[in-house]
């Protein structure tokens, strides 16, 4: 293990970022977090919309700069438009400026987690490898490929290593993440229609995300450069659906739906993504990943579905205890 490195963690108060947080704590590393919960911040934020980065951040001499909390996640549900544009402006602007801090105050490492989305939108006809052409659809993918072009340019040349992960669709117990509304489908027994015995779709458990982080950090001069990290065997979406559906104890209610039907409606632009995301395949090739740092998951996919879901469940039944 390297020497403990000194850490500016930005999305400290996300999911990845409460899983990481204490991960890099336990193993001696020293960590300044920042967040959109100040108890989990110390004092100390990072505002990408706003660009605001605390002016004890050029002195505190970090050599790591891990950025969770780019702010691009509020584009997701935004459609392409000159308001998601305006706001992914700013928040490309916020990130420059963490870039340039991190080079003034000499840091080394500036880690920073993209997305799949980066790439590809909801189905990718080809499994995805780092050398894929770019073809981000939504918002929220074209920004998220415009900030990876913006820190290659920014580093270019620079003795501060950039590296990109791009991850798929990451879930666990306490972060669904995207699967909080297929799980709330699931619950209230509304039948799914899916399409393509075939389709599959690349996970990525938050234990296996901090893990591969942590891995990263504790590498001896990790390779610059774009790098993809998901768990393993892509699933098909029928398994991922029946996983969810035991954890969350309800029937899966799949339903074939007619070829002409599923094209007519996939040509309906309001129905399209949704349809993607029960009958397209999205899968990633890691090999570049696990061979560069030796890596293998620690956890399985299926029963951490199950025990996500299960969370999902006893979150819910809290709730409505409370009520």
């Amino acid at each position: 293990m390297i020497a403990p490195r000194r850490i500016f963690l930005t999305g400290a108060s996300g999911a990845l970022g409460s899983a990481l947080l204490p991960a890099l704590v336990r193993r001696g590393h020293h960590v300044t977090a920042a967040g959109r919960d100040s108890a989990a911040a110390d004092g100390m934020l990072f505002d990408p919309l706003g660009g605001h980065l605390d002016s004890r951040f050029a002195s505190a001499g970090f050599d790591t700069v891990i950025n969770l909390g780019d702010g691009l996640k509020a584009l997701e549900t935004e459609r392409l438009g000159t308001a998601s544009m305006r706001t992914a402006h700013q928040l490309l602007a916020g990130n420059q400026r963490l870039a340039d801090a991190a080079m003034r105050s000499g840091a080394r490492l500036f880690l920073h987690i993209s997305s799949i989305k980066a790439i590809a939108g909801e189905k990718a006809g080809a499994v995805l490898s780092e050398t894929a052409p770019a073809r981000p659809t939504g918002a929220y993918g074209i920004a998220k490929q415009a900030l990876e072009q913006r820190l290659r340019l920014a580093f270019q040349g620079e003795p501060c290593s950039l590296i990109l992960l791009r991850n798929p669709l990451t879930y666990g117990p306490g972060a669904m993440g995207g699967l909080a509304r297929l799980l709330g489908l699931i619950e209230r027994g509304v039948p799914l229609p899916h399409q393509a015995a075939d389709a599959r779709r690349s996970l990525l458990a938050v234990a296996n995300f901090v893990d591969a982080i942590v891995t990263v950090l504790e590498a001896d001069a990790p390779p610059a450069g774009a790098y993809h990290i998901h768990d393993g065997e892509p699933l098909a979406l029928t398994t991922i659906v029946r996983t969810l559906a035991a954890g969350l104890q309800r029937p899966p209610r799949l339903v074939r739906v007619p070829a002409v039907l599923w094209r007519a409606a996939s040509a309906v632009p309001s129905l399209r993504s949704n349809l993607d995301r029960l009958g397209g395949s999205l899968v990633l090739d890691d090999s570049h990943f696990r061979q560069t740092f030796n890596w293998q998951p620690n956890v399985d996919t299926e029963p951490e579905l199950t025990a996500t879901a299960a969370a999902y469940r006893a979150s819910r039944d809290n709730r409505r205890h409370r009520i």
